[in-house]
């Protein structure tokens, strides 16, 4: 009996110790190398499938045994290079979770933050093994760095929104303000027209008078020659031996020294020595002292040599006769304001060339006034147009009228059999004007003889401006563009502006720009990039793109709410420790550095990771909580008392005197704007204040202290704040109210058991 006792006790031991264990490895989760979790069922049996969609079943030993039976999957080389199509999953506790090409398993590079790839232990020589990188909380470090780019991106999103935001009257104000100016702008045009017209009667008035004198042979009074601002100008003939003038006396010509500020002394020889046949092309200005400007100063001066196009007037007349007319200014526009009376003149010429100058100056200021009239013209046009989103949304790129913005970069325009070509372009941007480019190129460095002598450098090409495109709009809404050929090259938005019908090119096809807007704390074009022939996307950052609502709901209230920088970046690492958990990136590994050095892919990166975000729960109370309550109360009341007495009340309302109608009405404002008063008002007013802050951090302490399973978030906004404390005074009120009652009830109860009995007067 005892050894059956005894053998009993040992089965029943046994048993035991098989159940525990059989139940202890059922419930620990299967080991498998490079499966996510929640794939980890589909190699819990004895077999398992390439796929869903095949049929045949292979055994759970082929599992990571390095050779490739599923080619077409990889299904069966998670943890192995065995399969090129294989993936590989980086669980990275702290990390970003992803898939990588399993042909990375064993290569000797940390491809997973946490070393799981390199399991095999392989280093390089030289290198940092993946075991010491994930010791050193590699996964951790890159979730500080995830977390110190989308805290900066966040932050000029939202200090970025706030300065574009502008309320309709603002337009409105600037619309009437532009009109204002444009008045005062046609008056001062008018005025200049007025000026112009009469100095050019008085022109041909004195050309006349001169012709008249010319023709009747009479005599006119010689002008005086000199003055401040006199040079002598010399021309030099051909073949000439005669020496170089020495003095201002020798000069057969002046000219006003301003031109050689101007750089335009050559114009001005090309004026005053027309003749081919007779001057070789070079000129000489010479430099008197300030106060000596006397043509018959026999002082030594220095001259400096220009040359100049001797054929420039007689080929400008030619052209303007075959053309009918010059596409720039002429030499003679050009040199007037640098030309003075020439010996043997009179004052009649004098005059002339004074109106003529004058003439040039007030040409000078109407161009100046007609650019201004036609810039203030669009402004109008687009302010006029603000709610059609002729400024984009809500008017967001108002602060580019009447702005350029350039970029100068490098680009490439081909390949030869030797090497790629690339060339530096300047791109300038105006809004809403036009977009231009020019290539730029730099000057030649200065060449060496053989003797060592350094020879001139060469100047560097000028190439002409290229006209890309003139203001088509916003690509949003019901945007068309016939001019421009499809398929389009840029996705139309309402944050993409585009410019059409730039210079030709070959083929019949106009050039065109879209400019495409990024987020920034400013404004400044990024990239300008030709996508395919004469069709150019521009990318260009600006306030007007940022969006606080693009962002994950949480993210964006850290944003709004914390203003140190560091605090921040700790609330972001804190939702992304959350967050990162429940994500799997498919297309690893991730590149970090470009991560986080590009806004477009931080911004799509943390859209992704804020789907799978946990849910918050919502506020238990808030301000327009009970603002919702109370009017649906009011509503319910009025309908209801409506119901019950049927009388006609608007015809009842419209009989009413105009002072009750006036009365009333008033009663009405002042009763929907009470809660503003009694409850908003104080709350931003505690805002400012330093109990605002106590209470406000106070409530954000609590509320980080509750556990993250609570049905409800309390409220940490002022306003919120103080609605929610009047209702909890309100509960309590209403529990102190029913526990008096019931307190009194059951008092009653009790005492009317135990009153004496007492006869009743007759």
């Amino acid at each position: 009996l005892a050894l059956c006792n005894t053998m009993l006790s040992n089965i029943v031991c046994l048993t035991s110790i098989c159940l525990v264990w059989t139940l202890t490895w059922a419930s620990t989760p299967v080991t498998i190398r490079g499966v996510p979790s929640q794939d980890k069922h589909k190699f819990a049996g004895p077999t398992f499938k390439c796929s869903d969609d095949t049929v045949e079943a292979l055994p759970i030993s082929v599992l990571n045994d390095d050779f490739c039976d599923c080619p077409d999957t990889g299904a069966d080389e998670p943890g192995t290079s065995a399969c090129s199509k294989g993936r590989f999953f980086c669980e990275n506790p702290g990390g970003v979770p992803q898939f990588v090409p399993s042909k990375l398993v064993n290569d000797g590079l940390c491809d997973c933050c946490d070393g799981s790839d390199e399991w095999e232990g392989y280093t390089p020589e030289g290198a940092t093994s993946c075991a010491d990188l994930s010791r050193r909380g590699a996964c951790e470090a890159d979730r500080k760095r995830i977390a110190k780019a989308l805290a900066h991106e966040l932050a000029v999103e939202r200090d970025a929104t706030a300065k574009v935001k502008k309320p309709a009257s603002y337009f409105q104000q600037k619309l009437k303000d532009s009109l204002t100016r444009q008045r005062g702008l046609e008056v001062t045009w008018d005025a200049i027209r007025s000026a112009l017209e009469a100095t050019k009667e008085d022109l041909q008035k004195s050309l006349k008078k001169k012709k008249q004198r010319l023709e009747s042979g009479k005599s006119t009074k010689a002008g005086k020659v000199g003055g401040p601002g006199w040079a002598p100008l010399h021309c030099v003939e051909k073949g000439s031996e005669v020496p170089l003038p020495k003095s201002a006396s020798e000069a057969k010509f002046g000219i006003n020294s301003t031109c050689l500020e101007d750089g335009l002394c050559p114009v001005v020889c090309s004026m005053l020595c027309q003749d081919s046949q007779v001057y070789n092309g070079t000129c000489l200005v010479g430099h008197m002292e300030p106060g000596a400007e006397d043509p018959k100063s026999q002082t030594s001066i220095a001259w400096t040599s220009f040359v100049f196009d001797v054929d420039a007037v007689r080929r400008e007349a030619y052209i303007a006769q075959m053309q009918g007319g010059l596409s720039g200014p002429s030499v003679e526009s050009l040199a007037i304001p640098h030309m003075v009376l020439q010996q043997g003149e009179t004052v009649l010429d004098e005059k002339i060339l004074r109106l003529r100058q004058q003439q040039k100056s007030i040409i000078v200021d109407a161009q100046a006034v007609h650019e201004r009239r036609q810039k203030l013209a669009r402004e109008v046009e687009y302010l006029e147009k603000f709610e059609e989103g002729a400024l984009g949304p809500n008017g967001v790129y108002a602060d580019l009228m009447g702005e350029c913005h350039n970029l100068t970069q490098e680009q490439y325009v081909g390949t030869t059999a030797v090497t790629e070509q690339w060339h530096t372009f300047f791109y300038e941007i105006c809004f809403f004007d036009k977009v231009v480019q020019q290539e730029v190129e730099e000057a030649k460095a200065a060449a060496f003889d053989e003797s060592g002598t350094a020879l001139q450098a060469e100047e560097a090409p000028k190439h002409e401006l290229i006209l890309l495109g003139v203001p088509l709009g916003f690509a949003g809404g019901s945007f068309s563009a016939p001019s421009i050929d499809k398929p389009l090259f840029f996705e139309p938005g309402p944050h993409v502006y585009v410019f059409h019908n730039g210079a030709g090119c070959p083929g019949g096809v106009r050039r065109s720009v879209a400019v495409e807007f990024f987020c920034g704390p400013e404004p400044k074009v990024l990239a300008v990039k030709e996508v395919r022939m004469c069709a150019y996307l521009a990318h260009m950052a600006h306030p007007g793109r940022c969006d606080m609502a693009k962002w994950p709901k949480k993210l964006a209230e850290l944003a709004v709410r914390t203003l140190d920088q560091a605090a921040l970046e700790a609330s972001v690492e804190a939702w992304l420790q959350g967050a990162l958990p429940l994500v799997q990136f498919e297309d690893g590994p991730l590149d970090l550095d470009e991560l986080v050095n590009s806004p477009p892919l931080l911004a799509a990166f943390t859209q992704r990771v804020g789907r799978f975000s946990p849910q918050e729960a919502p506020i238990l109370l808030t301000f327009h909580d009970v603002q919702h309550l109370l009017a649906g109360t009011l509503c319910l009341f009025s309908s209801a008392f409506a119901a019950l007495l049927p009388l006609p009340w608007e015809a009842i309302y419209q009989s009413l005197p105009p002072q009750m109608i006036a009365a009333l009405d008033a009663i009405y404002s002042a009763t929907a704007t009470a809660g503003e008063c009694l409850v908003v008002a104080p709350a931003h007013w505690l805002q400012t204040s330093y109990l605002g802050t106590l209470v406000a951090s106070g409530m954000e302490a609590l509320e980080s202290a509750r556990p993250a399973t609570r049905a409800a978030r309390l409220p940490t906004e002022l306003l919120d704040v103080g609605v929610f404390i009047l209702y909890l005074l309100l509960l309590a009120a209403l529990a102190a109210r029913l526990c008096r009652c019931s307190l009194r009830w059951l008092a009653s109860r009790l005492w009317k058991g135990k009153q004496p009995k007492t006869k009743k007067k007759k």
